[in-house]
């Protein structure tokens, strides 16, 4: 070394000599923020003049200080003309609890604040550790970032990997982009844009999300998940598909390990199994009692390979029966529409098991031209279509000959029968009253017939009465048209509901007034599958 470079080595080795013992004359209570970047130690230190007259290298256990930020390094190359140096070998920086990171190679410029860390480059906080390539950080904003790949694994077994990333160490805040996902033995997370807190961890999504578990695909564009209570909260096209259940809506909020979940606006279950579509603007659901409830604007779809029945109601809940299959029950100014078939009640119960339908408080029931009442109705589908039906209490059939005359069959309890659809017999139990009118071949009426008996059996063949067969104590006159009084012409209780039947899909939605009318208490269980007793 030639005599100018002893004497550049010497007035460095003071500088650092000097810096050296003015940080341990301070006192450790009283931290003072430094602009200069201070070399505290070094096993020892040369001149390097291939790297400049202004450069220095510093070696083992190198430990330096800018503005309370500790780094350390196996050695560096510090440079006199500025405050930077770049270090290599076992890097560490540490900054407090907040934060602290490791590398191969250290690039640090203290006029910005900026680290630069490469090589084999970890980051950890007390929740996650970080690996990495390189990463930026900036040591007064404390903010860590990555332009390429990272891995980044949290205490709750968790594993986040990302294109690129940002760390925020005051806010314990990931922002991870570009194929972010997160490994969990539970689950899987795919997202575009995900926010991770590793204090309270929980993940944020922004942007197209998939999670996949053996339960369920759930996908969403904007959501979190609480990964400590398991515990999440999806919207912006929401969705949770489990095989055969699927759930669309605005926003889901689903608790993995309960089963329950919530969905609201524009909600949409789909059962494939089950064959049925429930819609809503408000519906909860439990996995593991397998129920939902749905309510506000609620529609439901019987899907049949024939017709498919179109039902509304004010609330739908549904659930696993042990001794019924799955049973569905819906409540007040339920109405709902088949071209077969159409209905209005206050309640209604579907049991599977049984395809039997269950009306519940002024129900009416339209089958072709028959229109149907009592105080309790219910009827049976075989291969999708009407089979029976039973009506208990002030029973009623009505059907239309022309806008004067009107077909009449009452009594106490009732039971028909159909075939393709079509009615073919009526039962009548106690107090059977009729009025119908025949015609003759050429169609003309040929006058009103008007009969009764405790017991009634009316065939049906062409949607027309073939005969009736007066069982018990018969009574019944015809009287020609030109005679008939007006109040022989209705039976007891007639009341033609055509103003309300719907006749197409959309009729089923809007109130149907019919006076005051009982309602079927929400916790009220359905009754068996009834027959009425012969007598």
């Amino acid at each position: 070394m030639n005599k100018k470079g002893t004497i550049y080595l010497l007035i460095g080795l003071c500088t650092f000599l000097f810096q050296g013992l003015s940080l341990f004359s301070q006192t450790p209570d009283t931290p003072v923020k430094q602009k200069k970047i201070e070399f505290i130690n070094a096993d020892y230190s040369e001149y390097d003049e291939s790297l400049g007259i202004n450069a220095m290298r510093i070696i083992g256990r190198v430990v330096m200080r800018h503005e309370n930020v500790y780094m350390f390094a196996d050695s560096a190359y510090r440079y006199m003309d500025r405050n930077a140096f770049d270090a290599f070998g076992r890097i560490h920086i540490e900054q407090g609890d907040s934060v602290d990171l490791y590398g191969d190679s250290l690039s640090y410029d203290g006029e910005k604040g900026m680290a630069v860390l490469m090589g084999r480059v970890r980051m950890i906080d007390p929740q996650v550790t970080l690996e990495t390539t390189y990463i930026t950080y900036d040591i007064r904003n404390k903010i860590a970032s990555y332009p390429d790949k990272a891995n980044t694994k949290s205490r709750d077994n968790n594993t986040l990997k990302s294109g690129k990333g940002t760390y925020y160490a005051d806010r314990k805040e990931f922002v991870f982009h570009e194929n972010v996902t997160i490994e969990n033995p539970k689950y899987t997370v795919y997202s575009d844009t995900l926010h991770y807190k590793t204090d309270s961890e929980i993940s944020y999504f922004y942007g197209p999300t998939k999670i996949v578990s053996e339960q369920n695909v759930i996908t969403c564009e904007y959501g979190w998940y609480d990964t400590k209570k398991d515990i999440a909260y999806f919207s912006k096209n929401a969705e949770m598909d489990a095989g055969s259940q699927n759930i669309k809506a605005d926003s889901i909020y689903y608790e993995r390990n309960t089963g329950y979940g919530l969905a609201k606006k524009n909600v949409k279950l789909t059962d494939t199994v089950e064959k049925t579509i429930v819609m809503g603007n408000f519906a909860e659901s439990n996995e593991k009692r397998d129920e939902f409830l749905v309510t506000d604007s609620v529609t439901l779809v019987l899907i049949s390979d024939s017709d498919s029945l179109f039902l509304t109601a004010d609330t739908l809940f549904a659930y696993a029966h042990p001794d019924c299959d799955r049973i569905l029950k819906a409540w007040h100014n339920v109405r709902f529409f088949r071209p077969d078939m159409q209905g209005a009640c206050d309640s209604l119960v579907y049991i599977r098991g049984d395809s039997l339908i269950q009306m519940f408080y002024a129900p009416v029931l339209w089958n072709e031209e028959n229109q149907i009442t009592g105080k309790y109705v219910q009827f049976s589908l075989a291969n999708g279509k009407i089979h029976s039906f039973d009506i208990v209490g002030a029973s009623m059939i009505i059907s239309q000959e022309d806008s004067l005359h009107f077909n009449q069959i009452s009594g106490l309890n009732m039971q028909g029968w159909f075939e393709n659809n079509e009615l073919k017999k009526v039962d009548v139990y106690e107090n059977g009253l009729t009025v119908y009118y025949p015609k003759e071949d050429e169609g003309d009426y040929i006058g009103m017939n008007r009969a009764e008996s405790k017991n009634i059996s009316i065939y049906l063949e062409d949607k027309k009465v073939d005969r009736i067969v007066f069982k018990v104590d018969p009574k019944g006159e015809l009287v020609p048209l030109e005679d008939v009084v007006p109040e022989q012409s209705k039976l007891p209780g007639f009341a033609w509901l055509d103003g309300i039947r719907p006749k197409q899909i959309a009729d089923i939605y809007g109130k149907i007034i019919r006076g005051p009318q009982k309602k079927m208490p929400l916790d009220a269980e359905p009754k068996p599958a009834k027959k009425i007793k012969k007598k």
